[in-house]
């Protein structure tokens, strides 16, 4: 069960050298990468992403309750609820959801826009372009 390099990721080289001095330092680059990502996206999280994921949550609590509940009124006690989270049952609700989602940010057009802003993204963007095109027309 051990040996001399038990506990010891198997990539790095015998006695340092120059094989740990570069993975320690692809390391910091990849460190420094995760925070930028991190900081960057976190933009879209608080604004389009915690739209969509409150909506799923909504429709999911929802769908979740109704079925205790339902079970409840039928008598049937509570330390035998089940509750049916088979992807064949949840995948039209999840369908469902999208499709809220998708009309939330119809009703809400400017928040993704917002989400751009934040992120920096449409600091690469022709902003004008972004706002005179919808990007929804084709369908």
């Amino acid at each position: 069960v051990g040996g001399p390099n038990y506990g010891r990721p198997i990539y790095g080289a015998r006695g340092g050298g120059r094989g740990a001095h570069r993975l320690g330092q692809i390391r910091k680059i990849l460190s420094q990468i995760r925070k930028i990502l991190r900081i960057e996206i976190s933009a879209s999280d608080i604004t389009v992403n915690k739209v969509a994921k409150n909506i799923v949550r909504e429709g999911y609590s929802t769908y979740y309750s109704n079925e205790v509940q339902a079970q409840l009124r039928q008598g049937i006690r509570p330390v035998d609820v089940k509750v049916d989270l088979k992807i064949l049952t949840l995948k039209p609700l999840h369908a469902r959801w999208i499709e809220n989602i998708y009309e939330s940010m119809q009703e809400k057009g400017d928040i993704i826009v917002k989400g751009f802003e934040k992120a920096g993204i449409l600091a690469a963007l022709d902003y004008d372009y972004l706002i005179e095109t919808d990007p929804f027309d084709d369908l």
